[in-house]
């Protein structure tokens, strides 16, 4: 069960953008999470926002990031960074999980390193 999945400098993210199911310490409707150990966990989560607010990237990079472990004999590093900040483009995109299995908790850190895939925007100077 995936309990948080964090990227940065991927895409529309250029800072460490986190999605978490992880419970907030109210106490109401405890009934309903996951306990695991002496944490609970929401049951599900839901992605909402406005148009071109990064919902499809995050999506994109946890896909990015499960091809990355899936396929790592045979994948070329194929991230995309940041675009729009001269200083994030030589920059590694990170990638991490934490999730939940079988009653042991796991933490799974993914990087990186960045290569610019289709045109730069004006201004960078990159090639």
């Amino acid at each position: 069960m995936l309990i948080q999945f964090g990227t940065a400098n991927y895409m529309s993210f250029k800072n460490e953008t986190v999605l978490s199911a992880c419970a907030s310490a109210d106490k109401s409707h405890q009934e309903r999470l996951i306990k695991t150990g002496k944490d609970y966990i929401l049951p599900s989560v839901v992605i909402y926002g406005a148009n071109a607010a990064g919902k499809s990237n995050l999506f994109k990079a946890i896909k990015t990031a499960v091809s990355y472990v899936r396929d790592s004999d045979r994948i070329s590093n194929t991230a995309i960074p940041f675009l729009f900040d001269e200083k994030s483009i030589d920059k590694e995109s990170k990638f991490d999980f934490s999730f939940f299995c079988s009653s042991v908790a796991f933490i799974t850190l993914l990087i990186s390193i960045a290569i610019v895939i289709g045109p730069t925007p004006p201004g960078t100077g990159v090639i």
